[in-house]
C-alpha cells in the first residue's frame, strides 16, 4: 500500500505537469479541433512520462529500478500503452463533454481529468507488474 501511495504523491506532481501544460498550450492557442486537441494531450502527456519515470524510477520503484535498457525498452513500452489509453479516453470524452457542457475549457479540462485517471492506474499497474517488478535471476 505504500508504494501505491509514494505513487499517488508523485502522480499529483504528474498532475501538475500535466493539466499545467495542456491549459498553457489552450490559453495561449485555443482550440477546439479535436486533431489539435489531440495534439495538446500528447504533448502534455510526454513531459509527464518523463516527470513520471525520473520520479518514481527513484522513488517508487527504487529497490526494482535498475535503469538498464531491458526496463528503459518496459518503460517505453508502457508509456506507449499508457499514451494511447490516454488519447482515446481524452478524445473520446471530448466528444461526450462538448455535448454536456457550453463552455469548451471545461469540456477539456474534464475529459484531461478523465484521461489522466485511466492513464494513471494503467500505469501503475505496467510499472508495478512489467517495468519494475523484481525479476529472477537466471542461475547456471
Amino acid at each position: 500500500m505504500f508504494q501505491f501511495t509514494q505513487f499517488v504523491i508523485i502522480g499529483m506532481t504528474n498532475a501538475v505537469v500535466d493539466l499545467g501544460s495542456m491549459n498553457l498550450l489552450l490559453i495561449c492557442f485555443p482550440t477546439k479541433l479535436h486533431l489539435l486537441l489531440l495534439l495538446y494531450n500528447s504533448a502534455a502527456y510526454t513531459l509527464t512520462m518523463i516527470n513520471s519515470y525520473i520520479l518514481n524510477s527513484r522513488i517508487t520503484f527504487k529497490k526494482h529500478s535498475d535503469r538498464t535498457a531491458i526496463q528503459r525498452f518496459h518503460y517505453i513500452v508502457q508509456v506507449v500503452i499508457c499514451f494511447l489509453v490516454s488519447n482515446a479516453v481524452f478524445i473520446g470524452s471530448v466528444f461526450v463533454a462538448e455535448r454536456l457542457f457550453e463552455s469548451a475549457w471545461l469540456a477539456q479540462n474534464i475529459s484531461k481529468l478523465m484521461s489522466m485517471v485511466l492513464s494513471s492506474l494503467t500505469s501503475f499497474y505496467l510499472m508495478k507488474y512489467y517495468v519494475f517488478h523484481k525479476r529472477k535471476s537466471k542461475s547456471l
